[in-house]
């Protein structure tokens, strides 16, 4: 969220306000590698993530594949598709806006 929506809290009522919030901190490599698994089916209009991230410091996130796997329904190749915008040079520019809008609400709440 933003900062200006984390400062309006306090004039809301006391039962009301924010009084803490949650940051998660997981490494940009896998964030960016779990956005560019993303991929929807043009036939279903269904969503799937091919990224299977295990990494050795504990992050396990395998891949979200449609269920039986393969799909009987649709074909991997002819009907899935990968949205344009996700590049890596467009994830990371879409991170460090994350981080430019949610640092500031991190820092508020400490």
């Amino acid at each position: 969220r933003t900062l200006a929506q984390a400062s309006i809290s306090k004039s809301w009522p006391s039962n009301y306000q924010i009084s803490f919030a949650v940051a998660i901190d997981i490494p940009d490599k896998i964030c960016v590698d779990k956005m560019l698994g993303r991929r929807r089916c043009i036939k279903c209009n269904t969503s799937f993530n091919i990224s299977d991230v295990n990494t050795t410091d504990g992050f396990i996130m395998p891949p979200q594949l449609p269920s039986p796997y393969p799909c009987t329904k649709c074909d991997i190749k002819e009907h899935w598709e990968r949205r344009i915008d996700d590049t890596e040079e467009i994830m990371t520019k879409r991170l460090a806006e994350f981080y430019e809008k949610s640092d500031p609400v991190t820092n508020y709440f400490k």
